[in-house]
């Protein structure tokens, strides 16, 4: 399921490039509907090597939509639906703009465009082990191209580094920041050119393509460290600036086309993160005051002033207090978001957001902080290197689990990275109030692959107990450990109240899911 997540993540299709590409922002709801032919079900249960441990439910005729992006409210969803005894399925996914994305079932995937208040349908013939598209309406080539594009999109990932590495021909000393703004329009260039060499490919698939990767690639730019760090690892690059961001302009991020790619709301959040752009909060601030002085800091390195671009950098903004902070508007950000914006979708969505989140009132009100430091002429508690023979025993999850004996607990080990994470986290808010109220107790276990500024950010909005392994080895004595090991985040670890480990899940299985197993362990551990 891990690998199928990634396959859909990276696949979409279009209606007629008229219909599709001039719609933008449009608050609504696609349906699917459809019948496979030939089905026979699966089994997806795994268990640890003891054999003891649970890790997977199973997942026979569950068809899901995967990594459902929101440019306004920026996040994601998933979806599943069961798949009938007739063969027939049905989804109702909530959009805010035309999205790529695609059903999953198995081991199979079928690449679809979703359009506000528009149907989607779909007739399957599984044969042999070989899926056969017999009807897709409304039509579409891109779908057609699916089977072709997968491997030329891993091919292109995987071949990203070595796209973005491209030589510089002066010593570490003497380069600039404008020799290293070349090089990634130069990316750009070599990447326009890797997709027109793909053979029977239609134009729309193409399109996709390369706006695809190209925000990839662009996501990894706007982190000057990653950018810099293959030209010298020992020499220290020229010192950042404003000006390093000047090839923006060649992104074209005011296109209606990005709202299709998933990894745009990356890099719409990293601008508003970035400290050299120092784009401050919009709290209270009138949304056109705040974009005001936006603008004198974006406008000439993107080369425009206006558009959509600027709308969903705003409605990011208030976001970005939904997401990391689970924080409902002020009365005066709701006057703000009318008076600007009206009674466009815009405003629709984020005061349908903001009433959610009032709802959730409560789910992150508890939040305390553990942090663990590098010390140099110290000893973690566990440290573990590839030439031991005997992995670690994950007595430091044993030690975090022991404070809260007496109450079931779910560990959460996630980074602020991991878009599946995030998205999971939101998906389980509410779910997450009702089980604090039972007495069950979130833990959330990070290290230190990212900012420590970026954990703060970001655990305001998700509470509990949060910890931060800052010592070498601490992470990797539990993720090694043969009792808690694992190989991808998110992973969920469910203890009963004795401190018993009793379920182990990669990758978060729904809402539904989760709460069947959590109130198993609840009723066990009366």
């Amino acid at each position: 399921m891990f690998f199928i997540s990634i396959c859909v993540l990276l696949c979409a299709c279009t209606h007629k490039e008229q219909d599709s590409l001039k719609q933008g922002i449009r608050m609504g709801t696609a349906r699917i509907t459809g019948e496979i032919v030939n089905y026979s079900d699966f089994t997806s249960t795994v268990y640890d090597s003891t054999s003891t441990v649970y890790i997977s439910e199973s997942w026979d005729s569950t068809l899901f939509i995967n990594n459902v992006h929101y440019p306004i409210t920026g996040g994601m969803k998933t979806f599943e639906a069961r798949l009938q005894k007739d063969g027939t399925f049905s989804f109702e996914i909530p959009l805010e703009c035309s999205i790529g994305t695609g059903i999953v079932f198995d081991d199979y995937f079928v690449a679809l465009n979703l359009t506000p208040d528009e149907e989607v349908y779909l007739r399957i013939n599984l044969s042999n082990g070989q899926m056969k598209i017999e009807t897709i309406e409304p039509s579409s080539k891109f779908s057609s191209d699916s089977e072709k594009m997968l491997p030329e999109i891993d091919f292109l990932i995987s071949e990203g580094k070595s796209r973005r590495i491209i030589p510089i021909n002066k010593p570490l000393g003497e380069r600039t920041l404008n020799d290293y703004t070349w090089l990634i329009v130069e990316c750009l260039n070599n990447l326009k050119k890797q997709i027109d060499s793909i053979p029977d490919l239609s134009r729309e698939s193409r399109k996709f393509l390369f706006n695809y990767i190209k925000m990839i690639d662009l996501s990894i730019f706007m982190d000057y460290k990653i950018t810099t760090s293959g030209y010298g690892k020992d020499s220290i690059p020229p010192k950042l600036d404003i000006s390093y961001y000047q090839f923006l302009k060649d992104y074209d991020l005011n296109n209606s086309d990005c709202l299709y790619i998933i990894n745009y709301l990356n890099v719409l959040q990293r601008i508003l993160s970035n400290e050299i752009f120092a784009i401050p909060p919009i709290e209270d601030t009138p949304v056109k005051e705040w974009l005001g002085g936006v603008k004198k800091t974006m406008a000439d390195l993107v080369d425009f002033d206006k558009g959509m671009f600027y709308d969903l950098l705003a409605s990011n903004a208030y976001s970005r207090q939904f997401n990391n902070e689970a924080r409902p508007l002020s009365k005066k950000q709701i006057e703000n978001i009318k008076t600007y914006w009206k009674d466009g979708d815009i405003a629709k969505i984020l005061l349908q957001k903001n009433g959610e989140i009032e709802k959730l009132a409560g789910a992150n009100a508890h939040l305390n902080i553990h942090e663990t430091e590098t010390q140099p002429d110290g000893q973690p508690m566990e440290t573990y290197s590839e030439k031991d023979k005997n992995l670690p025993k994950g007595k430091l999850i044993d030690s975090i689990v022991a404070k809260y004996r007496g109450k079931v607990v779910m560990v959460d080990f996630w980074a602020t990275w991991c878009g599946p994470c995030l998205m999971a986290m939101q998906e389980m808010r509410p779910l997450k109030k009702e089980l604090i109220e039972k007495g069950v107790v979130f833990v959330y276990i990070t290290n230190r692959s990212f900012p420590k500024p970026e954990w703060r950010e970001k655990i305001t909005g998700i509470g509990g107990e949060q910890y931060y392994l800052g010592r070498d080895g601490e992470w990797e004595s539990i993720s090694y450990s043969k009792k808690y090991g694992f190989d991808y985040i998110p992973t969920y670890l469910i203890f009963d109240a004795e401190g018993n480990l009793k379920h182990k899940l990669t990758s978060y299985p729904g809402n539904e899911a989760m709460k069947k197993i959590i109130s198993e362990t609840l009723s066990g551990s009366k």
